[in-house]
């Protein structure tokens, strides 16, 4: 009683919360806009994003700043959702977020430590997430080896799993360059193997096939970035790519990853991998999608709405909720990086999702 109770509270915030998302019109508002500032001030003045953005000093505000403050929002309106649960607690699938949210900033410090700035990591640390962190966040800032990343993670689950991405020691007795990949893949892999266990142990029916399609969709995307990076950047071979590829589908069947990876898909253009990518029911909406991550995070778009409106179940309902969050972010941040490189606004329009 108490539990259906509580799914109901959660499905009916969301959907409140999902009413005051941006809207055409302010789209077409921030497209006007001419300076970053002006964005923003839009933002700040006519949109839900007032309170958050309160904190901006209106005579300095960059890109950076903007996005911080969003990100800290979204995960407030994670973290007030997940109160109105019965258990109150952000476990089992609600957790979900948080663990994403960790795995990112550990492959960040990864990053800076290949890059050699580490000592740098604590200028981009997001303050909300340590409170809710199954380690010592602000540890990471104090990382200067592989070895201290795996003090700080102790205990997690992580640090098993970065164990076998330990890099060799040259000549010099010097820490050789970290594998960036092979964390990434590993760390991820944890992830949705992690995932789709708690789906499968906590739901049936209609939210657990949902909550799959919202997870394999996810994946795929993941994918598809990966396949897409490792062939167009570094000329990286079909059973190379493979290795990085998660074993979750959704549209993309492993026949048509063949397609992509045997058969030129990934290096015949932008034309051919759609083709390929889409089925025949996609076929006259395809010329409006300028390349693969864009039609793919346009389907993640549609079903997550689809989701909201229908979803009766909380915690699918607050997933696809969070997608949706993601994704107005994205068009935010492709609005201020166009308006700052000066991009013509019907360039910028073609990158939003909405």
């Amino acid at each position: 009683m108490l539990d259906n109770y509580s799914s109901k509270a959660i499905v009916t915030k969301v959907r409140a919360m999902y009413g005051k998302r941006l809207l055409s019109h302010d789209y077409e508002e921030l497209l006007r806009k001419k300076t970053v500032s002006d964005a923003a001030l839009y933002l700040k003045n006519h949109t839900d994003y007032t309170d958050v953005l309160m904190k901006l000093n209106d005579e300095d505000i960059h890109r950076g700043q903007v996005e911080q403050l969003i990100r800290e929002d979204l995960f407030n309106k994670y973290t007030r959702l997940c109160r109105y649960s019965f258990s109150g607690k952000q476990d089992g699938i609600y957790r979900c977020y948080v663990f994403r949210a960790e795995i990112n900033e550990i492959l960040r410090c990864v990053m800076m430590l290949n890059a050699g700035t580490a000592e740098e990591f604590i200028i981009a640390l997001p303050d909300f997430l340590a409170e809710q962190a199954s380690f010592n966040l602000y540890g990471l800032a104090r990382v200067r080896s592989f070895d201290d990343l795996l003090h700080v993670l102790h205990g997690t689950g992580y640090d098993k799993i970065l164990q076998a991405c330990r890099p060799d020691f040259g000549l010099q007795q010097e820490e050789s360059t970290i594998d960036y990949l092979r964390c990434e893949y590993s760390l991820y892999a944890y992830y949705y193997e992690t995932l789709f266990k708690v789906i499968k142990r906590d739901f049936k029916g209609k939210s657990r096939k949902e909550l799959n399609d919202l997870f394999h969709l996810e994946a795929e995307i993941i994918n598809l970035r990966t396949a897409t990076r490792l062939k167009k950047y570094f000329n990286k071979s079909p059973s190379f790519i493979k290795q990085y590829l998660f074993p979750y589908f959704y549209r993309l069947t492993p026949k048509k990853w063949d397609q992509l990876l045997e058969q030129g898909g990934l290096s015949g253009g932008e034309k051919r991998s759609l083709e390929i990518l889409t089925e025949d029911s996609d076929r006259q909406i395809v010329a409006q999608y300028g390349y693969i991550e864009h039609y793919t995070q346009t389907l993640r778009y549609q079903l997550s709405r689809k989701i909201i409106r229908a979803s009766t179940h909380a915690a699918v309902s607050l997933y696809a909720f969070l997608v949706l969050c993601e994704i107005e972010l994205e068009n935010i941040i492709n609005i201020i990086e166009g308006i700052r490189y000066g991009v013509m606004p019907e360039e910028i329009k073609k990158l939003l999702i909405f």
